[in-house]
Order: C-alpha cells, then sequence, then structure tokens
C-alpha cells in the first residue's frame, strides 16, 4: 500500500469516528496496520477507538507503540498519562475527586467584619458578597461626599451584619460538611 493510499484511509478513519462509525474507522485503521504495523497515525487513532470504548489496557498499548515509532510524540504522551489516570482510577488506586475546603466560621466572620462581603466571597456565596462590597463602598463613600460622619457608624453596623451572616452560614455549611463525611464512613 503507498503512502497515499494510507492518508486516505487514515483520513477516512477520522471521518468515520466523528460521525459515530466505529466499526468503519476500527476496519480503515486495522487495513493501514496491515500493510504498516508501525504506523503511528494509525496505532494512535486505534488507541483513541479504544479509549472511547473504554478498552483502557488496549488502548495505553496502542499510544505505547505509537510512541515509539513517531519521532515527535508530544500528543500521545499525554493520551498515555491521561489513559494510565484512567485505568488507576477505574481500579480505585486513585481517586480524582477532591474534597471540598473546609469552611472556618471564624475566617469568614472576621473577613466581612474588615469589609462587608468578604466573607460571603469566602463561603461561595458570590451574590450577596457583590451586595456587601457595593454597600461597604457606598457607606463608606457617603460621608465624605454628603459630609454626614453617621454613614461611618451604618458602614460599621453593616459589616457586623455581614460578618454574623457569612459566619453562621460557614458554621452550616462546616456542620452540613461533617454530616456528609459521616454518611459516608457509615456507608
Amino acid at each position: 500500500m503507498i503512502e497515499e493510499e494510507k492518508e486516505k484511509l487514515l483520513r477516512f478513519a477520522l471521518l468515520y469516528l466523528r460521525r459515530g462509525e466505529i466499526k468503519k474507522a476500527l476496519s480503515a485503521c486495522e487495513q493501514i496496520l496491515e500493510a504498516d504495523p508501525h504506523n503511528p497515525a494509525a496505532l494512535e487513532l486505534l488507541g483513541d477507538i479504544k479509549a472511547g470504548q473504554r478498552e483502557l489496557r488496549e488502548a495505553l498499548e496502542l499510544y505505547k507503540r505509537a510512541k515509539e515509532n513517531n519521532p515527535s510524540p508530544g500528543e500521545v504522551e499525554k493520551k498515555i498519562a491521561r489513559t494510565i489516570l484512567r485505568i488507576a482510577e477505574e481500579e480505585g488506586k486513585f481517586d480524582l475527586k477532591l474534597e471540598p475546603i473546609k469552611k472556618l466560621p471564624l475566617l469568614s466572620g472576621f473577613l466581612s467584619l474588615v469589609f462587608a462581603g468578604l466573607g460571603q466571597f469566602y463561603n461561595g456565596d458570590i451574590s450577596k458578597g457583590i451586595a456587601g462590597v457595593i454597600l461597604s463602598f457606598l457607606f463608606l463613600t457617603l460621608p465624605f461626599l454628603l459630609k454626614r460622619p453617621e454613614f461611618l457608624i451604618a458602614w460599621f453596623l453593616l459589616n457586623i451584619g455581614f460578618a454574623l451572616e457569612a459566619h453562621s452560614r460557614a458554621k452550616k455549611m462546616s456542620a452540613k460538611e461533617e454530616e456528609r463525611k459521616e454518611q459516608d464512613t457509615q456507608e
């Protein structure tokens, strides 16, 4: 089989794969590999097909063969790494799920006491955080614009209110997280 035929078959295999015609894509790759068992593009594409079918060990072997026969195996190396991680995760040897960060109620309250809304941002409540920052900014600038110092008292009270809200919200979030962990350990 000449190079042009291999390239044509490879393009067809890619087209079939994109269309979801897996059997035709497999057949095209196999035809290329019968003529050229070391064709890195066909090996890589066949690895992609096998990975898509969750045949990860076969995909890994095909990617490794593609890497051996490819002078610049950059993308193949990434696929090898991803496939190894997927195999490890399926076998329970590696868990990609990250534990949520535990919220500290005192830190949350302190942040909003310093500037209303910061504790809400820390807790992940973006809309309340934006409202707090805007109100805090207004109450800080109004005393200077209107020459009325009582707005500073309002700013301080606003910060206290937001600090109490942020503290109680973080406390509830921590309690829910602890409850979820206990349920997970009981199962």
